[in-house]
């Protein structure tokens, strides 16, 4: 029986190993591939130091449109801190204004308060020394 059983147990096995390199993945790279892609490798490793250079390159392009755009940025604030300040003088200017035009209302009203306040006080004293020097007529007669 020991003889009879080593030549199936034979064939069982290469039967599973038949079957396990049949579920594999065919290999793609022979020995020529290989040599190729080692030969190639400087092509490849140009390849990618020509895109290492293009992103730097592009990268500092970056950096320096941001270190524009920053100073870009801080002009306008300096201009908008000047602004500012220009407002802030012309509210203070117009205030200022507006108090000035509003003490020459008052003063102009208080002249014109004074001048009829001045108006009927010449009035009454009139008529009273008319009436104490016996003029006997009056204003309205």
């Amino acid at each position: 029986m020991r003889g009879r059983l080593f030549p199936v147990l034979c064939w069982v096995i290469a039967l599973f190993i038949m079957i396990g390199f049949q579920a594999a993945a065919p290999v793609e790279a022979g020995f020529w591939d290989k040599v190729k892609d080692v030969y190639n490798m400087p092509d490849k490793v140009n390849e990618l130091q020509e895109k290492y250079d293009s992103t730097m390159q592009q990268l500092s392009e970056q950096e320096q449109k941001l270190k524009e755009a920053q100073q870009y940025s801080e002009m306008l604030a300096s201009q908008n801190s000047e602004l500012l300040k220009q407002l802030e003088q012309m509210k203070q200017e117009r205030e200022s204004n507006r108090r000035t035009w509003i003490s020459i209302g008052a003063a102009a009203v208080l002249l014109i308060a004074l001048y009829i306040l001045s108006v009927r006080i010449w009035r009454f004293t009139v008529w009273r020394r008319q009436r104490s020097q016996g003029s006997g007529s009056t204003l309205g007669s």
